[in-house]
């Protein structure tokens, strides 16, 4: 069969199917997409939590830094408050969860730190996953 590869070899695939090109990804399980919390969340918070799951590695779930400051430049925002709503509604929904909080009104320079955060449905340290999203309800709307 002339033409026609029957291998991936030459298209940056490896002969056990994995790929040549090794980098990072933002991986969100279907669960996750197909919660009720999720389907509640306007485009604002969404991007936020693309980019707070951007900056785990596999190995740093709780120690994930990000000051409202840095989400405001990676959204391309420069509304802290807005910001930091999108953080709250993330936190209420269950999304994530503070594990450090951060700030530049800490006395000590030592100590003025980005927020650190824990990604509910990832693994922290030896802790399994709370995925407190799960049991987000939308509350009802009152007459």
């Amino acid at each position: 069969m002339k033409g026609r590869r029957l291998s991936g070899a030459g298209r940056g695939v490896r002969s056990n199917g994995r790929s040549k090109r090794s980098g990072p990804f933002v991986r969100i399980p279907n669960f996750v997409f197909d919660s009720p919390a999720y389907r509640s969340l306007k485009p604002g918070p969404r991007a936020l939590l693309s980019e707070i799951i951007r900056r785990y590695n596999g190995s740093n779930n709780g120690h994930i830094g990000l000051g409202v400051r840095e989400a405001c430049a990676a959204l391309n925002m420069k509304d802290k408050d807005t910001v930091n709503g999108f953080f709250k509604e993330l936190v209420g929904k269950g999304f994530i969860v503070c594990v450090r909080s951060g700030g530049f009104n800490m006395k000590d320079p030592s100590s003025r730190r980005a927020s650190e955060w824990r990604i509910t449905w990832e693994r922290a340290a030896d802790e399994p996953p709370t995925k407190e999203f799960m049991r987000w309800k939308p509350e009802l709307l009152r007459s």
